[in-house]
């Protein structure tokens, strides 16, 4: 029982420390953020250059910049809230749900958790320096949360298909 337990606290941990991370880089003021994000994608268009042999004027590569920079954040966006989802699921399957597998209960509690701390990040963000909140970035962030949780369930859900036709073939063998 102290295993799981610790398994626990350490899920709960982790869950914690990524909502902070979300609410550390929400923090960040409109010149940091999206200077940040920029740099990021002007790295990516560098090691694109470098992979196609293609290489870019500056002039090219600060419009490609400026094109991909709001697509990347988004997605960005999406990305923070798959990963928030992951561990919110793996919280909740190991305090209680794990045995029955309600899968829809889940599914519902962490899309719920996410959606409302995505609410409270974008509110959030309205008291940081240029930035706003936006009812989109919510749905957005939920839309990642969504998506991971739906192909965590499935592949969860796989597993213990597989779990169970290799109980049912060795109890086949054994009868055999």
């Amino acid at each position: 029982m102290k295993k799981k337990n610790l398994i626990i606290t350490f899920l709960l941990f982790f869950v914690l420390l990524w909502m902070g991370t979300i609410f550390y880089l929400s923090s960040m003021n409109t010149n940091e953020s999206n200077g940040k994000s920029k740099n990021i994608v002007g790295e990516i268009i560098e090691i694109t250059s470098r992979v196609t042999h293609h290489h870019y004027s500056t002039d090219e590569k600060e419009k490609l910049v400026e094109e991909f920079n709001k697509p990347i954040r988004k997605i960005a966006h999406a990305s923070v809230y798959f990963i928030l989802a992951i561990l919110i699921l793996n919280f909740l399957l190991a305090i209680n749900f794990k045995k029955e597998r309600k899968y829809s209960l889940v599914l519902s509690i962490t899309i719920l958790i996410c959606f409302l701390f995505a609410i409270t990040d974008e509110y959030h963000q309205t008291f940081v320096e240029g930035r706003t909140g936006q009812f989109s970035d919510v749905l957005i962030d939920t839309s990642g949360a969504f998506l991971s949780s739906v192909i965590f369930i499935l592949i969860d859900k796989k597993k213990k298909s597989r779990k169970s036709k290799r109980l049912v073939d060795s109890v086949n063998s054994q009868c055999l």
